[in-house]
Formats: structure tokens, sequence, C-alpha cells
């Protein structure tokens, strides 16, 4: 399949660096084959991004496969994430007055509950139609669309935007992160949890060959996800979008420890010696935080 180069980086919308990122990612689907999705690579930011991507019924294909997205599995994983959930919600408090708050990719409204349990507005948004119409029967205002900017929400209202494993699914993660921005009120906080694999993919392209394994390999790294970048090349676009305050913090786990596998407790505990020992320089740990200040 003849796929063009993208005109620009969907993630530091930089023009003219772009090249093939060397494999194809296998996006599951019901009822059908995977769908072979072309990677790209930035030589500005570093970053790689699925182009072009999936439909809205494809992405629902995929959605519709997915535990997180199992009503009966929404308590549970909710229960694996509250520490991480806390942890959001008190590192917010001291940046910024609890008040209205937009959860981006709210699922069934878990987070929302915890949000206004410690004083804070919370409002969602989540492009997964049954997820929103529960989250929103829990008594919050969700909408439901499959970009963000189709959701109506008023221009520098929130005090606070979170997105917690959200933003890797973001279609044009620049223009999602603009968005973000917006929404915010001057002095209002981004707090996010991603997935920082860039380094951990880089190593899989580079010790497998290209062709199926190499395609395999990475499509199980990246689990659906549309993009990925180093934290310090995202911290660097938010500052660049209009953010003036930024915090990365690492070992940020979705679930308790003591129910992680013993490969990703051994991954976190290696980053987490390998940033101390480096006076924070050097931050592989596969889950961060990020918390951005918009400028007052």
């Amino acid at each position: 399949m003849n796929v063009s180069t993208p005109d620009r980086c969907l993630l530091c919308h930089k023009t003219k660096q772009i090249r093939p990122a060397g494999f194809r990612q296998g996006y599951k689907q019901v009822g059908r084959d995977p769908l072979s999705l072309s990677w790209w690579e930035c030589g500005a930011c570093s970053g790689w991004f699925v182009s072009p991507v999936p439909t809205p019924e494809e992405i629902e294909g995929h959605c519709n496969r997915a535990n997180y997205n199992d009503p009966s599995q929404a308590r549970a994983i909710a229960q694996g994430k509250d520490l991480l959930q806390r942890r959001v919600l008190s590192q917010l408090a001291s940046w910024v007055r609890p008040g209205p708050l937009l959860d981006v990719g709210c699922s069934f409204g878990e987070f929302l509950l915890a949000a206004r349990a410690e004083g804070w507005a919370p409002s969602g948004f989540e492009p997964y139609g049954p997820a929103a119409r529960e989250a929103a029967q829990k008594g919050f205002d969700v909408r439901c669309e499959w970009v963000l900017e189709k959701a109506g929400f008023p221009d520098k209202y929130f005090s606070a935007v979170t997105a917690i494993d959200s933003f890797c699914f973001a279609w044009d993660p620049y223009r999602t992160l603009q968005l973000f921005h917006s929404l915010l009120q001057p002095g209002g906080v981004l707090a996010m949890r991603v997935t920082n694999k860039h380094a951990i993919l880089n190593l899989a392209r580079f010790l497998s060959l290209s062709g199926e394994r190499r395609d395999a390999r990475l499509t199980a790294i990246l689990k659906g996800q549309f993009h990925s970048i180093g934290a310090n090349s995202l911290g660097e676009i938010l500052r660049g979008i209009g953010f003036d305050q930024l915090e990365i913090e690492p070992f940020a786990t979705t679930a308790q420890w003591n129910t992680l596998s013993l490969g990703t407790r051994t991954a976190y505990s290696v980053a987490q010696g390998l940033y101390k020992g480096t006076f924070g320089r050097v931050n592989l740990s596969p889950g961060v935080l990020i918390f951005a200040q918009k400028e007052s």
C-alpha cells in the first residue's frame, strides 16, 4: 500500500523532517482482520505517529474489544488506579484551587466521582458512547464526540484539565494540546498520565529486522496508541504551546504494585534507580505524570 508522507509532524507540527518509522502497526478489530497502520518519525522532536489515522468506525471496532471499555471491568480498573488518581488530585490542589475540571477520556466516570469528592466541579469528555452514557448517569456533564473540539466546552473555563492514559489515543496530538491550553483559565493546570515507552520502542526497533516480526513486537508494546514521544520532548512542545510551568514525575503506575507483572516492576525499579542516580536527568519510567500550568 502506498501512503503519502505527511506534510508535518502531528506531535510538534514541524515540517519537512518526516520519514517512515520502519514498521507497521497491527490495529486489531472485532470480527475482521487487523488494520495495518503506517507509522512515521519526526526528525525535529524524534516522535513517532500514525498517518493516516483510522476512521471512527475502525477505532470503535478496536475499542469494542478493549477491556478498559468493558463495563464489568470498570470498577476493578478504577480501584487499580486509585493511588494514581489520588496523587493527581493532591498534586493539582497544590497548583490551583479546586474549581471546574475537565477529564478527557473519562471512561465510566470513576475519576469524576473521586474529583467531586475532593471539591472539584468535574465534567467529562469520552468518545466511546457506552462509557460516556454511564458516566453521565452518575450525574456529570459528559460530552460524547470523536474529537474534543466538537464537544462545545467553553474556552478559558476550566481550572484543570486531566488526561489519564487518554492522550496517546488523540488523532492530532498537537492540536489536542492546543485545545487543552485554550480550555484552561489563565493559571489553570493540565495533568496527564502518559506511557513513556519511546526508549523501549526505539530499542525494540533497533534489535529486530524490518518485517512481520518487528511489526508484531512494536504493536505489542504500543497497545493501540497512535503516537509515541519522549517525556522531555513532550514537555518542550507544551512549553512552546504556552505552558510556562512544567513538572514531569516518574513512577506513575496504573495498578497496585503487587498486581504488576515481574517484568513491569523490574522496569519501574530500574528506571527509578536511573532517575535518582542521574538526579532526574534520565527518566525512563514506563509511566509518568506531567503537570503543566498555563501562563497567568
